[in-house]
């Protein structure tokens, strides 16, 4: 039984990053296709997605498909994805493609600090230890207007100094990679891009 299980997870395992050892062009994808591959390498025609600049007059079909939506000028040069140290994020709802966002830290996460609050009910402990600031009976402790004398610093401690935050989720390094050649992709007809945007509409 676990011989047969561990079988199944490796075959899925082979499928799901894109590899059959059925069809003897497995490693053949449509031109603009992404893969996401265990190793590190891309197979011969993919290329890393690594935001490379490359001319179209020399990759005539993958301009053809991609054209400048991740960089260049469109004339003379072109740039592949970038998706070094990020998250690929399926196109619309403010990510229109092409688009990047987010930041990996907090530059500089400003200090800062909080309200002191306290009550009204009569203090009970001579001890500070949890609890809060309360009413003295019999004697006017509070006073309004503005502040004249300052308390120790340590009374109210700052909170995040001036420093940079790591903004990044828990993350795995893994390879992806595009086909720079292969088979040209076709268009859906109109009536096919219809369906599919009446599909998406009722999501």
């Amino acid at each position: 039984m676990f011989q047969a299980s561990t079988k199944c997870s490796l075959v899925a395992m082979i499928v799901s990053f894109g590899m059959s050892s059925v069809p003897a062009n497995a490693q053949e994808g449509y031109i603009g296709e992404i893969r996401i591959l265990p190793y590190d390498f891309c197979p011969e025609d993919w290329s890393q997605l690594n935001g490379q600049q490359l001319d179209p007059s020399q990759n005539a079909e993958l301009f053809s498909v991609i054209g400048d939506t991740y960089g260049g000028n469109g004339r003379t040069v072109f740039r592949l994805p970038n998706s070094q140290g990020r998250v690929l994020v399926h196109e619309g709802a403010g990510y229109p493609l092409g688009a990047v966002g987010g930041i990996e830290s907090q530059p500089d996460f400003p200090a800062h600090s909080h309200d002191v609050q306290g009550s009204s009910l009569d203090g009970d402990s001579e001890s500070p230890l949890n609890r809060v600031f309360g009413s003295v009976p019999s004697i006017n402790a509070y006073a309004g207007g503005e502040l004249s004398e300052v308390m120790h610093p340590a009374t109210v401690s700052t909170s995040n100094g001036p420093q940079a935050v790591t903004n990044i989720q828990p993350s795995l390094g893994i390879q992806s990679c595009i086909a720079v050649d292969g088979l040209y992709p076709s268009r859906p007809s109109e009536a096919e891009a219809a369906a599919d945007l009446g599909a998406e509409d009722m999501k």
